[in-house]
């Protein structure tokens, strides 16, 4: 997978079409950070694509929570602990 920037997608275009072709895939960069990915796709299965592309976003945003609960202690937390923080967080609320 090649990375190009967004100016050179532009300048370049056509070129990029076979790179995407060849390598079936291209993520663009803007400010030399990832912010578009372009994939292949065929038209029978486009629908298909996209909801197992957000499927897997969305696992791996759970991953990602589940990584950071484990790292500040969160994961220890019982359901007891959870359920006084909310109460606390809702009393704030009614207070401010």
């Amino acid at each position: 997978m090649e990375y190009v920037t967004l100016a050179d997608f532009r300048a370049q275009m056509g070129q990029m079409w076979d790179k995407v072709a060849e390598d079936g895939a291209l993520v663009l960069t803007r400010n030399g950070k990832p912010f578009v990915l372009i994939t292949e796709t065929d038209e029978a299965f486009v629908k298909e694509e996209i909801h197992a592309f957000r499927r897997a976003r969305a696992e791996l945003a759970v991953k990602t929570l589940r990584a950071q609960m484990v790292e500040n202690g969160a994961s220890e937390l019982t359901l007891v602990d959870i359920n006084d923080h909310i109460r606390a967080a809702r009393l704030a609320e009614i207070g401010a």
